[in-house]
């Protein structure tokens, strides 16, 4: 099993499906539903914008790369337990050049 398929399993196993929500040029909105991680952020991690209430997300990459969407974007929109969250930033996970995962900054809710 190659790490891809390994991070992939693990998401699906211990993470839950959040749908994220991109509004494309034109206006078509393409929804894709990713296996994820969530945690809040602790306070001596409050730097660089990060503000009480936002939260992190581990997202696994390869739906969102299937779909054509790569790396989320500043104002996609992910769906956590009925609430809303706007992405604020993410961060790529990779090995080598295959990437794994994505480290999202998200706020809202």
């Amino acid at each position: 099993m190659n790490a891809a398929t390994q991070v992939a399993a693990a998401l699906a196993k211990y993470g839950r499906p959040m749908p994220l929500q991109r509004r494309q040029t034109g206006g078509t909105v393409v929804d894709v539903d990713v296996n994820c991680l969530m945690r809040s952020f602790r306070p001596t991690e409050l730097i660089g914008g990060i503000q009480i209430g936002d939260a992190q997300v581990i997202a696994d990459a390869a739906p969102l790369i299937a779909a054509g969407l790569g790396q989320p974007k500043k104002s996609d929109l992910m769906t956590i337990d009925g609430r809303v969250w706007i992405v604020q930033n993410a961060t790529p996970r990779a090995i080598g050049a295959t990437v794994l995962a994505y480290d999202v900054w998200v706020r809202g809710g």
